[in-house]
């Protein structure tokens, strides 16, 4: 049969195709498509009219076509692929944390778990041999200096006070969330200071100017 994989399986779920007629590779092919969907074993049986234990040898035989052979050039390109959709998915959770109208909450929730994308990014890459071991502080300094000139001080109490009710609503305080506390309480005591820098900087200028 040269139909479609997709339009084959459409045609055997409304009774156009009897299952049975269709050839082993074929067959195989439908069940490697329903399988990616989720759909058990017992129901991909029932769907293709066969046995349990044929639906197993099929699966075998997917298993045996799809095995991967260790390569440098597969791990490169695995890697970069991770890389990719981490990023993907750290850039959509930071665009949701600049979302107009969002809450605190949901913006402190989003920035949450951007940063534990790029964490365990970079804790995956170290796993791999792609990056040194390094503490997870220096991490996330780097992951977050970005954002530094982003947030208000006013921001960055409002996402820490958020933390801290999540973490005493749960009962529990993670050692992730805790790092997170620590990173927002680390960068509102900078903030202070430099607001206060700044603060006595304008002091002195304006009591220079009217000398």
């Amino acid at each position: 049969m040269d139909s479609p994989i997709l339009s084959l399986l459409q045609e055997i779920q409304s009774g156009k195709i009897d299952p049975r007629d269709i050839d082993k590779d074929v067959r195989t092919q439908v069940v490697e498509v329903l399988l990616l969907e989720g759909t058990s074993i017992p129901q991909i049986a029932q769907i293709l009219k066969v046995s349990d234990k044929t639906i197993r040898r099929d699966i075998a035989e997917v298993k045996k076509r799809n095995a991967l052979i260790p390569s440098v050039d597969l791990a490169k390109k695995l890697v970069g692929d991770l890389a990719m959709k981490a990023e993907t998915h750290r850039s959509h959770l930071m665009r949701l944390a600049r979302t107009q109208g969002a809450s605190v909450s949901e913006k402190s929730l989003s920035e949450y778990y951007a940063w534990k994308v790029s964490k365990e990014l970079v804790e995956k890459l170290q796993f791999l041999g792609y990056l040194p071991l390094v503490p997870h502080k220096i991490a996330a300094d780097v992951y977050h200096h970005e954002e530094e000139d982003v947030q208000t001080l006013g921001e960055l109490k409002d996402d820490l006070t958020v933390l801290e009710g999540m973490a005493e609503k749960e009962g529990k305080l993670d050692k992730e969330m805790k790092e997170r506390i620590n990173f927002l309480q680390l960068k509102i005591e900078r903030s202070e200071i430099s607001e206060e820098l700044e603060q006595k900087e304008k002091e002195n200028n304006y009591e220079e100017h009217n000398m």
